[in-house]
């Protein structure tokens, strides 16, 4: 009997049909190798979901606001004390690379709250309740 090199051995005993099943192969010539199998139907959030989801980025952005604020008071009252051009352009360049990732994280929040607001309200407008599936 020769095989194949990127083939699997021949398993026996009982648990050829479990590892069977993980690696997708069917057992036998009867069982077909299983298609994919369809998941739960999604379903549109309701506009409380939504306002839930909003408080918890809107919290978080607003986290996000005051730390930003708080480094930005940090750098601008403690400068770099050296006579190193390049320590002092080093120093310059992470300063405003730590403000502006902090501030990138406080309107990547802010817009995500502003966004499920909107939702909310088109949900409520167009009167759809939760239990709506969804194309995806």
């Amino acid at each position: 009997m020769t095989t194949h090199p990127d083939s699997a051995p021949p398993v026996s005993g009982s648990n050829a049909d479990s590892i069977a099943t993980a690696t997708n192969q069917p057992t036998s010539p009867q069982n077909p190798t299983p298609g994919p199998t369809p998941g739960p139907t999604k379903k549109m959030p309701s506009p409380l979901d939504c306002l839930g989801g909003s408080g918890i980025s809107g919290a978080i952005a607003v986290g996000a606001a005051l730390l930003t604020q708080k480094i930005a008071y940090t750098f601008a009252t403690h400068p770099i004390h050296s006579t190193n051009r390049l320590t002092l352009s080093i120093g310059s360049a992470v300063r405003t690379l730590v403000v502006g990732v902090s501030a990138l994280g406080t309107f990547v929040f802010g817009f995500v709250t502003v966004g499920l607001i909107a939702l909310a309200i088109q949900l409520i407008v167009k009167g759809q309740p939760g239990d709506q599936p969804t194309d995806a």
